[in-house]
């Protein structure tokens, strides 16, 4: 049996140590808290390729330039042979591999979009500022792009330029197969084209006999407008020959061709003196057949009409 006293002094002993570690923590917590709190540290944004379709929206002089994503990737441009039509000729087939991504704006360049950089409004059609801006050339687009950039409001590491043919195209496809981005027919329903026309058998449609504000006909599956009819699209690259694209079988992120330029003539692509470069998408006043994905046209760089105009892409910066 324990005695008192032993548990007396084992008693005392405790009580000593309780009053010891407790002295020791008192003070270090008062020491800890008189020290000043470390910053929380945010893990940095994990780095990650944008969805197809993603937007993006650029604010300019209080007005908002919206971008959508279009990935890279291998897509066939041209026309498949299903596409076949005596009224038109076929665009070669040519495997294009996009190893980058790159921005496309939502729609084509509005009246106010154009005004808000350039200070004036070369349009055919007014009345809105949702309207394209119409009855502008290559070189004014050129100069539109410089002032853009000299203004550094880009995303860091983008610049605005015109898109490629095949940039182009990638992004009116939108992943899909089809003549148009919808399917296989055309006849003004959703898009602002001639009715002349019709694509595929589709049958006479409306038309309105000028251009529709931007964003009135459905978007394709990446969030584009009025890629198929509205305007015709300004493009950077120059005009090719079709006996030079017949030979290209397979493409890699092609900047356009680099030769002498080219007209249409009588549905064949013969030189040109003059600087011509391509047109993609089509105009109001266009055949509905001449507005599928595949369809190419060009001009010279000084030429203006009320059926051009042209959007804008976001790609990686050269400086």
């Amino acid at each position: 049996m324990i005695s008192k006293r032993v548990l007396y002094k084992a008693l005392c002993i405790s009580a000593n140590v309780l009053l010891c570690n407790f002295f020791m923590f008192a003070t270090s917590t008062r020491d800890y808290a008189e020290e000043p709190k470390a910053p929380e540290q945010i893990p940095a944004a994990t780095e990650r390729e944008p969805n197809p379709g993603e937007r993006l929206v650029v604010s300019i002089n209080g007005i908002e330039f919206a971008f959508r994503y279009c990935p890279g990737g291998d897509f066939t441009m041209g026309c498949p042979d299903e596409e076949d039509d005596d009224l038109i000729f076929i665009e070669p087939l040519i495997k294009v591999r996009l190893t980058h991504g790159f921005w496309m704006m939502e729609t084509e360049i509005t009246q106010e979009m154009w005004e808000s950089v350039m200070g004036n409004n070369p349009s055919r059609f007014t009345g809105s500022k949702r309207l394209p801006v119409d009855s502008i050339s290559w070189n004014d687009c050129q100069r539109f792009i410089a002032k853009l950039n000299e203004m550094n409001v880009a995303p860091e590491g983008l610049q605005f330029a015109l898109p490629t043919e095949a940039q182009w195209e990638r992004a009116c496809r939108a992943g899909t197969t089809t003549p148009y981005s919808w399917g296989n027919s055309l006849n003004g329903d959703k898009a602002n084209c001639s009715s002349r026309l019709a694509g595929y058998n589709a049958g006479p449609g409306k038309a309105l006999g000028r251009t529709a504000e931007v964003g009135s006909y459905p978007a394709n599956p990446w969030g584009l407008y009025d890629m198929h009819g509205n305007l015709w699209e300004w493009c950077s690259d120059k005009t090719a020959p079709r006996t030079y694209l017949y030979k290209i079988k397979e493409l890699t992120d092609p900047t356009g061709y680099e030769g002498p330029t080219h007209t249409l003539v009588d549905n064949k692509w013969v030189e040109s003196e003059s600087d011509r470069h391509m047109l993609r998408g089509g105009g109001w006043n266009t055949d509905a057949i001449r507005r599928r994905s595949c369809f190419r046209s060009g001009n010279s760089v000084d030429c203006h009409s009320d059926e051009y105009g042209a959007r804008l892409a976001l790609v990686e910066s050269k400086r």
